[in-house]
């Protein structure tokens, strides 16, 4: 799980709250600063599949049922 564009309180709670957790649940969050967002991002979805607000190039992050049918190759 990715937390993006979280505030800076968020991060200080985290810091706290991540040490009750246990390591496996802890590796499987993670908390992005705004510095470091985008390049993340990126290394895991395709630039233009990620929405503008994110810094990708998608200005229609959410497809109609029927585009997404037809990019998925689920034609009624």
């Amino acid at each position: 799980m990715l937390i993006v564009n979280a505030p800076s309180i968020f991060s200080m709670i985290w810091q706290v709250v991540a040490t009750m957790l246990d390591s496996r649940t802890r590796s499987k969050i993670e908390v992005l600063s705004s510095s470091s967002t985008r390049k993340r991002l990126l290394e895991l979805i395709d630039e233009e599949k990620l929405p503008v607000f994110l810094g990708g190039t998608d200005t229609d992050p959410w497809p109609s049922s029927v585009e997404y049918e037809e990019e998925r190759g689920e034609e009624e």
